[in-house]
């Protein structure tokens, strides 16, 4: 009984061994491990506006040459193609406490500033699910994208949350603002300030 015991638990870690083997050369050759999948309820819930079509490559694009998926509807969006528009993109996620209470704010400005400035937010190393709900429960109805890897990190500096960035309509970053924006009227100043706009 004990040899066969024995025979047993070596096969069990044999088979474990060959199913991590198995698990880690699949995802090698694919690159890079499945995206999450968002549940349609909650992003139908979220009511986010679709994600804007990229535009042509830009003259000195600021923002990295990454494409990252739409966390609503919409398609996948490359951050060194935000051009025609004025943009505020702000980098965020459910686990930095000074996102969630900054989100609000944004919303506020989003809904005010129509077309003259584009919102999108960047949810970063978070589960779509759970920032689906938070921007339900903020009001937040502009766009997000997911960078559910961090790959954001090859390109930008980030040495926490929440980040915003102020991108003028060439694709070039005016300004980072590296703290949260605590009101409406300091986004203001600073949309005004950077990006030459009265929102």
């Amino acid at each position: 009984m004990t040899r066969l015991h024995r025979l047993a638990g070596v096969v069990s870690v044999a088979l474990v061994l060959a199913a991590c083997q198995s698990s880690s050369s699949s995802s090698s050759d694919q690159g890079a491990a499945p995206a999450q999948v968002a549940s349609p309820a909650l992003v139908a819930a979220a009511n986010l506006a679709p994600c804007p079509s990229t535009g042509a490559v830009a003259a000195s694009p600021s923002l990295p040459d990454l494409t990252l998926p739409c966390l609503g509807d919409g398609p996948a969006v490359n951050l060194s193609r935000l051009t025609g528009v004025p943009t505020v993109v702000n980098v965020w996620a459910t686990w930095c406490a000074p996102c969630r209470k900054e989100l609000p704010v944004l919303a506020s400005v989003s809904a005010v500033a129509g077309s003259d400035v584009r919102f999108l937010g960047v949810d970063f190393e978070d589960d779509p699910d759970g920032a689906l709900e938070l921007l339900t429960a903020s009001g937040v109805h502009y766009p997000s994208v997911r960078d559910d890897d961090g790959v954001l990190k090859s390109g930008i500096r980030i040495v926490g949350l929440p980040l915003t960035l102020f991108v003028k309509a060439d694709g070039s970053v005016a300004y980072e603002w590296r703290a949260p924006i605590t009101s409406a009227a300091q986004l203001r100043g600073l949309i005004h300030d950077h990006l030459g706009i009265t929102v």
